[in-house]
Formats: structure tokens, sequence, C-alpha cells
């Protein structure tokens, strides 16, 4: 029989890696969140990362494509993002992973717009365009940066045609919110609907005052945070970021209560000038609400367009 001969050093710790991406995130020097953590472990194709500013969420954009490239030969991972200035800042993000890897492989074809390495993968990033985002078929990993921020046609168009026929690609799609309708921001919205995706939220631990809005108070205990947002399905967090209070006092004093949820609280606000909440205009279209009698109901109306009627 043939002795079976133990992997060297390198390799096992190559197998390791690719098996584990935490541990490589580890090797190389980062100690993500908990909630990062869960994302990169996770086994789900579609994932939607609903978070605050600032909360980490570049570490998915600059880890999960190096980690995809690192470790298996001839993958292609796409990167878009809102504008061209944007996909150019999570191309450094990419290059910052790369640079703490002494065994990295070698970069054979370098912009700021693609990274090509020695074993053939591919790391693109592209501005969310309809010209742009065409012509990529086949990614292996899909990451949407500021996805609230991408045009619906964007999603419809270029960037879901690329899973089909493609079981192989992950798609990441990761933003702060930016309304609950309205194109762009609406699909973006939607994934927190859809079952399809598993859902992260990420916020600070904190909550607007209900009798004065130029306050904060604590927000609600952590578990009792995750357990409450596990029965609609989503995975919620409080992000280590966000806990300085007089920090987050001063952000809500700049930025008003409505940009203060959107942006800290990660909620999907309306604007403060609408009548009716976009929750109670998707009741009134589910057939949940039954209409006015429409003689009296228009009657005023009638009224003042046609005064000489009522003569």
């Amino acid at each position: 029989m043939t002795p079976v001969l133990p992997l060297p050093r390198r390799e096992r710790a190559d197998l390791l890696y690719t098996l584990s991406p935490l541990k490589y995130a580890l090797s190389i020097g980062f100690n993500p969140y908990e909630w990062q953590q869960d994302v990169i472990t996770s086994d789900w194709r579609f994932i939607s990362i609903n978070g605050a500013r600032r909360g980490g969420k570049s570490f998915l954009i600059g880890f999960e494509p190096c980690h995809l490239a690192r470790f298996f030969p001839g993958s292609v991972a796409l990167i878009t993002a809102p504008t061209e200035a944007q996909a150019v800042e999570d191309m450094r993000f990419v290059r910052a992973f790369m640079l703490n890897d002494p065994n990295y492989p070698e970069i054979v074809r370098s912009s700021d717009r693609q990274i090509e390495l020695a074993n053939g993968s591919r790391i693109i990033v592209i501005p969310a365009t309809e010209v742009s985002a065409r012509g990529y078929p086949n990614p292996h990993k899909l990451i949407v940066d500021e996805a609230a921020f991408v045009m619906d046609v964007i999603f419809e168009d270029c960037l879901i045609p690329m899973l089909n026929g493609n079981p192989r690609c992950r798609m990441l799609i990761i933003s702060s919110p930016h309304g609950k309708s309205g194109d762009p921001g609406r699909f973006f919205h939607d994934t927190f609907t859809d079952k399809n995706f598993e859902r992260y939220e990420i916020k600070a631990p904190f909550m607007l005052d209900p009798d004065d809005r130029t306050n904060l108070l604590p927000a609600e205990p952590e578990a009792r945070y995750r357990v409450r947002r596990a029965k609609a399905g989503i995975k919620a967090y409080y992000s280590p970021r966000h806990t300085n209070f007089e920090e987050q006092l001063f952000a809500l004093s700049k930025q008003g209560a409505l940009k203060y949820a959107q942006n800290q609280l990660a909620e999907f606000v309306e604007p403060e000038d609408q009548v009716f909440s976009y929750d109670e205009i998707e009741r009134i279209f589910s057939g949940g609400v039954k209409p006015l009698n429409s003689d009296i109901a228009l009657a005023p109306v009638k009224a003042m367009i046609f005064p000489d009627l009522e003569n």
C-alpha cells in the first residue's frame, strides 16, 4: 500500500482558508464583527445587507472578492456601484486586503477598474449604468454597493440577467436605505420582504425620543431586538461603531430625525411632507380598504369644478 503523505504546511493552510473564509480573514490580520463573520460564512446564494452608514459594509466589498480570487483560480468577481468614483473607491478596499496577504497570487494586469491574477482570477469594478453593466456574463460573485442608489432598470435589465444559467453566482446587495418607494431605492427595499434573500440589518443601538425628536434614547436590549427582527426573517445586530452617545447625538443634530433614522438606524423612512405612508397606500391597493361611496366622496369636488350644476 502506497503511504499517504501529509500535505505541505502551505497547502494545508490554503485548503483550510479555502473552506473557512473567517480563518483566512483572521490569518491576514482582520477581526470581523459578529455580523460580518455571519455573512462571510453564510451559504446563502442571495444576501441583502441593510446597514448604518460606516457600519462596516466596506469590509465585505473588499474581502469577499479577494477570498474568491485567491482560492478559486479562474473566478470572476464583479463589483458595481452607483458612480464611477464609488466603483474606483471599492477597488481600493480590494487592494487593501491583497496587500495584507504576503502569499497573494501575482497581479499580472492592474487598473482602476480591473485586477487580473496569475491564477486567472479577475476582480472587476464598474459603475451601475446600462452601458457599463452589460457584457459581463457568468460572474462567480456579484456585489452591488450602495444598492439603494442604483436605478431599478440596472437590476432588471443588467444585473439579474447575469444570474441566468449561472447557479454558482453569489449575489450580495449592500446599502443603507433610500426610502421605501421611488427609483432608485425600491429594488433594495423590496429585498427585505423577499424570502429568497438572507437579510441582515445593522443599526445604531439608539432610538429617536418620541417626545423630542432632537434627542436619543437607548434602544431595546440587543437580545430582544434580535428576537423581534428574527420573527420577520431578518438577522439583526447593533453596530459596534455606533455606540458613542455623544457622537450619535451630534449626528442627529446635523442630519435631522429623518436622515438620522435612515443613515444610522437603517430605517426605510418616508418623506416628512408625504400625506399617506407607503404602508397605507399599499393597503389601499391590496384590496383591504373598501372604497368610499363615490357619489358622497366626489360631491364636494363636483361642486367646486362644476358650480353651475348645483343650481
